[in-house]
């Protein structure tokens, strides 16, 4: 019974792991600007256009988001 559960954890881990790479996958371009952040929010893109500003800016992942919200208003 142990086996199993050690089976099914490794399994999560695994899933999980996969997860969280594909999420990170996002594509950029190197050279953006605040348009393309614009662009990016207009198409619905959201986290494209925090990772586009957090290039630009090198902020933090939270000021980058607060930051790409306020654009939206």
């Amino acid at each position: 019974m142990i086996v199993l559960y050690i089976i099914l954890g490794i399994l999560a881990l695994v899933f999980i792991l996969k997860v969280a790479a594909n999420s990170s996958n996002i594509e950029t371009p190197d050279n953006v600007t605040e348009e393309d952040v614009k662009q990016f929010m207009r198409d619905g893109k959201k986290i494209h256009a925090i990772k586009c500003y957090r290039q630009i800016t090198g902020m933090g992942l939270k000021d980058a988001k607060d930051a790409v919200e306020r654009m939206e208003l």
